[in-house]
């Protein structure tokens, strides 16, 4: 076999380079590869492998021998199996067997799994580019064959070469999909778009980006639309400035401009713009957001926010009129009635001391009329209680709610001293507002607490608060009788009651003095039944900051 000079082979690189220089399409490395390979070394046959998309298997995507007929060992197959062309894959080497039978003690099972007789000589290269293995190159000779040093240059180059082809063309189709993808994006999205050129020329738009500027397609064809010309002088240097900050920095601002319609008309826009880079290329993409719509109706909820508020003003002025009109009745009624109540139950004594003579009818009558202005008084005295709380200033400070129970637990055992009280206090919270009004409230809810345990075996109030969102949650809890959930919206009301007087007392305005304090402090109040085990009342007070 003639020995092939340097000379040649250089040429014949040289020749291969030009040719893969202008290759477009993977398949068309192949063939030229593998006819300089042949060429260049005479070889009888040659096979490209390359790997599937799941990197698992070796598929043979080219093949050429000078007889067509001639049976061939490389055949797909797994890459793990130790295969001549899986050794060279993952291993990044080339393999030479120059001589008859050197392929087969290298691989003595490669006969046997592929049914086929190996060559005489074979060469095995990876094929690669910058340490990445992307396929093999396999040659076949059919005499003996001495790989010089030349040779195996030779083919590591072109191998090398076809490697660097395949990432060419691999990243040019990527670049090309990335392109297709951004480019269909950009036409599809309901988002006004625009890629220009960084001396403001606008190279891609959306249909959104047309409607929003009043211009056609055909005028962005005819190349009638450049950056510049949409945008008022005013915005200019804006637009520069913040371009400029795009290819220096590489940042992507957000910022409000004017666009100029054809007809005069403005546009207030919200424009992000960023850069994009593909094959060397730089290029500004612009997303816009039409703030006209967006302005006119915070323009118009600005106006109607206002008369809402002169509204509320309005409304909150009759309020305060009305109650300080409510609150001057009560205080009337309160004193007015007072002094008739007081006399009919004067009178009434009087006739009691001198009714010796009257009938027992008419001594129970008597005792009715007593009993009667007795409970007015009681009325009358809730309802000054309760306007006082709704009219009196709040000083609101941090107050210590421990040290207002204490005080609220005695008044509650002064109440009932012939009824032992078990006290569970957890530890309280300070808490911000007026500490009067808060005593008051403490000692509304103790006091309920134990007038409705009265008639269990034993009285036991539990005090106790829970951290809540923005807040403090304070509750009292009682083992007494409890009440109907059906009539829980009537608990806080004015005068109502759920259980009869002749078993617990009282006019019903204690729980409705609640309610005004606490919502006075701008808490809300708490009613829990506790079926078969007493009732929890409490209030939640806001943090200092609400």
């Amino acid at each position: 076999m003639s020995e092939v000079t340097s000379p040649s082979l250089l040429h014949q690189l040289l020749t291969v380079t030009h040719a893969l220089s202008q290759v477009e399409q993977v398949g068309a490395i192949f063939p030229v590869v593998l006819s300089t390979a042949q060429q260049g070394l005479q070889a009888l046959a040659g096979a490209i492998f390359l790997p599937d998309p799941a990197q698992q298997r070796l598929e043979r995507v080219a093949a050429q021998a000078e007889r067509q007929d001639a049976p061939s060992i490389w055949q797909d197959g797994p890459i793990q199996t130790g295969s001549p062309a899986s050794v060279s894959f993952m291993t990044h080497e080339a393999q030479y067997f120059p001589s008859k039978g050197d392929l087969a003690r290298a691989y003595p099972h490669l006969e046997e799994q592929t049914g086929q007789t190996a060559p005489v000589a074979s060469a095995v290269i990876p094929i690669s580019s910058q340490d990445q293995v992307l396929g093999v190159l396999v040659l076949d000779f059919e005499e003996p064959h001495h790989f010089t040093a030349e040779e195996q240059l030779f083919l590591e180059i072109l191998a090398s070469l076809s490697g660097q082809v395949l990432v060419r063309l691999k990243m040019t189709a990527q670049l090309q999909h990335q392109e297709r993808l951004l480019r269909s994006i950009v036409e599809r999205s309901p988002t006004p778009i625009a890629v220009g050129t960084k001396d403001g020329q606008v190279s891609l738009v959306n249909d959104a980006y047309l409607e929003l500027i009043g211009q056609s397609r055909a005028a962005f064809e005819k190349g009638q639309i450049d950056w510049r010309a949409t945008t008022p002088p005013e915005f200019h240097a804006l637009d520069t400035a913040s371009v400029t900050r795009v290819l220096l920095e590489d940042a992507t601002p957000t910022y409000e401009k004017m666009l100029q319609r054809p007809d005069g008309e403005r546009r207030e826009v919200q424009l992000t713009i960023m850069r994009y880079t593909a094959d060397n290329d730089t290029a500004i993409l612009g997303y816009f957001v039409d703030l006209t719509s967006q302005r006119a109706v915070e323009h118009a909820l600005e106006r109607h926010s206002e008369l809402l508020e002169a509204q509320v003003q309005k409304r909150t002025r009759e309020i305060q009129a009305r109650d300080a009109e409510l609150a001057s009745f009560n205080l009337g009624i309160s004193h007015d009635l007072r002094a008739p109540v007081r006399r009919i139950k004067s009178f009434a004594e009087l006739l009691l001391r001198n009714a010796d003579e009257l009938p027992e009818k008419a001594r129970t009558y008597i005792d009715y009329i007593g009993l009667s202005t007795e409970r007015m008084t009681n009325l009358l005295d809730g309802l000054l209680s309760l306007s006082q709380a709704s009219q009196a200033p709040l000083h609101k400070v941090p107050v210590d709610l421990g040290a207002l129970v204490k005080a609220s637990q005695t008044d509650t055992e002064m109440q009932y001293p012939d009824r032992p009280i078990t006290w569970q206090i957890g530890p309280l919270p300070e808490v911000w507002g007026d500490a009067q009004s808060l005593e008051r409230v403490l000692t509304n809810l103790l006091s309920n607490a134990a007038k409705y345990s009265q008639h269990s075996a034993e009285v036991c109030i539990r005090v106790w608060s829970e951290r809540v969102p923005g807040g403090w949650a304070i509750k009292v809890t009682d083992q007494g009788v409890g009440f109907n959930d059906a009539y829980r919206e009537q608990l806080f009301g004015l005068f109502q009651r759920l259980h009869a007087e002749r078993d617990f007392q009282g006019t019903g305005v204690g729980l409705a003095t609640v309610l005004r304090l606490i919502s006075r402090h701008g808490g809300t109040v708490i009613a829990q039944n506790n079926p078969g085990d007493g009732a929890t009342f409490g209030f939640v007070l806001p943090d200092h900051e609400a």
